[in-house]
């Protein structure tokens, strides 16, 4: 599990490099299974979230906001919301209270102390939409400085172990509220405590983007607001989103994180409650998609393992999805191949497959879908490095077990 204190610590270096952008959000999204191999290359397709997993997981997902925000602008359409008003009219005594709260935590990441029923997971999900619409918790989550502190059945935050106690009986409502309005309070807090810490770095970071922008223009490049426009578009295309409720950020990044060596504006679209992310790198040179990821909990909660047979009878399905997003993207391409990982125990890897299509110039592009049919990320890849992975094995961690897994890399026609 990702260390949500060095998560912070990462932020304090303004100038983030691409890698750790990547890494980032990959680990963000992981939180359970990770490469043992030491590789964070988009193949591994990591992301499984569980029962109350996934709500620990919005820490680290809230820090990465707060980087995207120092790693991305000036383009910066502040949401404006029932919750925003809410953060913006926080006594400044209350955010510092919550910052100093944070500087005494010790534990690397929030945890509970017992797992979510599924009714509280179903109803936490319902909660998060009314939260946004402005359905507010009467009362603050009650916090304490030690578990002898803690009252029987009642919830409670201790604060040095960063623990949620939940009572033994179902939570209501109200204390779900609670839980989400700490959460999203915290995050804000985080946020705004970075910002006037490192105004200065910012202000600089800002002026060099200006420059970095002014000199691609000058070479022929695309300009902000054109990539900006074209990543709405794409947006809608390729997710059915226009960006409602949430916070869009826009970077310039002398490499993309498809890792192809494309200079990019990169663009995100988050919501500051529910943690879900939108990410588009569009080439500063011609406008052309070269990455794209979403991040959504809801989306790997209910991923089972499936078997190999399970898996190969879903492939066509799949393939014909991505075959669409590619005429979706008026990208022409002459083969198709399939990427996965199965087990000697004959399961395939829970977090799907990836299609890479093979053009007649010099690129390649992956699609990945989880195997419920959610497509997860596009991008341009190196076709070579799928053809050195096949039949390689990738030592993964999952669900705190180490498995072997054999990479598949086959043209379609073979299967």
């Amino acid at each position: 599990m990702m260390n949500v204190r060095d998560l912070k610590n990462s932020v304090n270096s303004i100038h983030m490099k691409d890698e750790m952008r990547k890494s980032v959000i990959e680990n963000v999204d992981q939180r359970v299974c990770r490469s043992e191999n030491g590789k964070n290359d988009a193949a591994a397709m990591h992301t499984v979230w569980r029962s109350a997993g996934w709500h620990k997981a919005t820490a680290a997902a809230a820090i990465l906001i707060v980087m995207s925000a120092v790693i991305a602008f000036p383009v910066r359409a502040l949401v404006n919301s029932l919750v925003r008003e809410r953060l913006e009219s926080m006594p400044e005594e209350e955010v510092e209270s919550i910052i100093d709260d944070e500087k005494s935590i010790r534990a690397a990441a929030n945890d509970y102390s017992r797992e979510y029923t599924d009714s509280e997971n179903a109803r936490y999900r319902d909660l998060l939409e009314k939260y946004q619409a402005g359905t507010f918790p009467e009362k603050e989550i009650p916090k304490v400085d030690s578990k002898e502190d803690v009252k029987t059945d009642e919830l409670c935050f201790v604060v040095p172990d960063s623990t949620f106690y939940l009572p033994e009986r179902e939570l209501t409502d109200e204390e779900i509220l609670e839980i989400i309005d700490f959460d999203v309070k915290r995050n804000y807090a985080l946020e705004q405590n970075y910002n006037r810490e490192h105004a200065e770095e910012i202000a600089q970071m800002a002026e060099e983007q200006k420059e970095l922008i002014a000199d691609n223009v000058a070479e022929g490049g695309i300009t902000e607001q054109q990539a900006v426009e074209i990543a709405v578009g794409k947006l809608y295309d390729i997710y059915g989103s226009r960006g409602e409720g949430m916070e869009m950020r826009c970077r310039y990044n002398e490499s993309s994180i498809s890792g192809m060596g494309n200079p990019c504006y990169s663009i995100n679209w988050s919501n500051e409650v529910t943690h879900k992310t939108y990410y588009i790198d569009i080439s500063a040179q011609d406008g052309r998609v070269l990455w794209t990821r979403q991040t959504d909990p809801d989306f790997s909660m209910d991923v089972p393992d499936i078997t190999i047979e399970e898996a190969e009878g879903k492939i066509v399905t799949l393939q014909n999805q991505a075959e669409e997003f590619m005429q979706k993207m008026e990208i022409s391409y002459e083969n198709v191949y399939v990427y996965y990982l199965e087990s000697a125990a004959g399961i395939a890897y829970r977090e799907g497959v990836r299609f890479v299509f093979e053009t007649s110039g010099q690129s390649a592009y992956g699609i990945t879908y989880q195997w419920n049919g959610v497509m997860r990320t596009y991008e341009e890849v190196n076709f070579a490095d799928y053809q050195e992975r096949n039949g390689e094995i990738r030592v993964m961690s999952i669900r705190g077990e180490k498995v072997e897994m054999k990479q598949i890399f086959q043209k379609m026609s073979e299967k």
